[in-house]
């Protein structure tokens, strides 16, 4: 995979109203649920929302996040992040003697279509029994692909290599389906839909800095993309997550 996420200080700012919240959610269900000593491994830590909140629970003892993009990694340690180790590698690449007794992520997942269920497989590997796996991924639902439509006709006019987002989300029961024959118990999985005020062009800026699927290079004409998204009076971001908790058998 290569890396398309090289605007790590415009993502830390754009993306904070939302990926903060979902980070938060996380975080909650990691203190209900991994009582104990705890060592985690986060994939795909981006600009350390989570790798934050995560460190400020008093049984974690170590984090170690990984994240394909320096660029993001430059601005998570900036934060001086305790007890945390930041690595610059991709999921497939990653090789660890070391097992932990969690496994966390946000914002992600959705990249290693159309891989899912090798990556639960290797997931697993790296994880202790009993331990919990928690993940927030693109959600699917009806909402969610009638708005993918409707960016599908605008971003394929900007660069005509765009593949469509949808394929990528997971809907709650295509979670159930994806665990089922994997070495996991689905403890819990539900969506959350949020939406949030925005111009054109904080879209435009929060869309490229989170990463958009286009098979060659990202475009450059961001130009063109907001006077269309202007045009159409675009006013929201709709965002769709679907959260699920797993245990280790």
């Amino acid at each position: 995979m290569k890396n398309i996420w090289n605007e790590g200080k415009t993502y830390e700012e754009t993306a904070r109203e939302i990926q903060q919240l979902n980070c938060n959610l996380l975080a909650g269900m990691y203190s209900k649920y991994s009582l104990g000593k705890q060592t985690v491994l986060e994939m795909g830590c981006g600009t350390g929302y989570l790798t934050e909140s995560l460190s400020q629970i008093k049984n974690v003892e170590k984090i170690m996040a990984f994240d394909l993009s320096k660029e993001m990694l430059d601005v998570a340690k900036a934060k001086k992040i305790l007890n945390t180790i930041f690595i610059n590698i991709s999921f497939n690449a990653l090789e660890t003697e070391e097992v932990f007794t969690s496994f966390v992520s946000n914002a992600a997942f959705h990249w290693l279509f159309p891989n899912y269920s090798r990556a639960l497989d290797k997931i697993n590997s790296l994880l202790k029994k009993d331990s919990f796996v928690y993940i927030a991924t693109a959600g699917k639902n009806k909402d969610s692909e009638e708005y993918d439509n409707m960016m599908n006709d605008v971003l394929l006019d900007i660069n005509p290599t765009y593949e469509s987002f949808s394929k990528r989300r997971l809907s709650i029961i295509d979670i159930k389906n994806l665990i089922k024959n994997t070495n996991f118990i689905l403890e819990d999985v539900f969506l959350v839909s949020r939406e949030v005020v925005c111009t054109p062009f904080e879209f435009v800026q929060w869309l490229f800095a989170s990463g958009c699927s286009f098979k060659e290079e990202m475009p450059n004409d961001k130009e063109k993309l907001f006077i269309k998204l202007e045009k159409a009076n675009f006013k929201n971001i709709c965002h769709w997550t679907t959260f699920f908790l797993l245990k280790k058998r």
